[in-house]
């Protein structure tokens, strides 16, 4: 059975992709879980127009998120956290709280931009990767202890 994915779906294919599967899997996992529906000449039709909608949406966020990047480039994010003398800190900061300080900050990036590796533990001048469609650039975020 022909079936248009609402959704991403592992394993299967990305939303708004034609894809066959078996009659069963698509009636009991994908219709139920509205990830699909089935591919009829009309819901083609209507999701290759939503299609050309989305990637107008995506371009015109990457396009500002763009300008954001560009604009954080120049200028270093500061944060104050608790810390011991030796520059320790005592939680330390990850993807969701960084997220939230540049929200407070006026950004607007997601996790799907921000390349973390892992939690920052110390104080300092930390340097993390930030990739909007295929502009890369860095966030210098400097970690003072309070």
């Amino acid at each position: 059975m022909k079936v248009i994915l609402l959704k991403d779906v592992a394993k299967l294919g990305r939303m708004f992709d034609v894809k066959e599967v078996a009659d069963g899997y698509a009636r009991n996992a994908l219709f139920p879980k509205g990830l699909a529906e089935p591919a009829t000449p009309g819901a083609v039709s209507r999701i290759e127009k939503q299609k050309i909608v989305e990637g107008a949406k995506i371009e015109a966020r990457e396009t500002a998120l763009g300008v954001e990047l560009e604009s954080l480039a120049e200028t270093p994010v500061t944060i104050t956290l608790k810390a011991n003398e030796a520059g320790h800190l005592f939680a330390g900061l990850k993807q969701e709280g960084l997220l939230q300080l540049l929200r407070e900050n006026g950004y607007h990036f997601t996790d799907e931009n921000l390349h973390f590796v892992k939690p920052i533990k110390e104080t300092g001048t930390h340097e993390i990767p930030i990739i909007v469609g295929k502009k890369e650039g860095k966030l210098i975020l400097r970690v003072v202890g309070e």
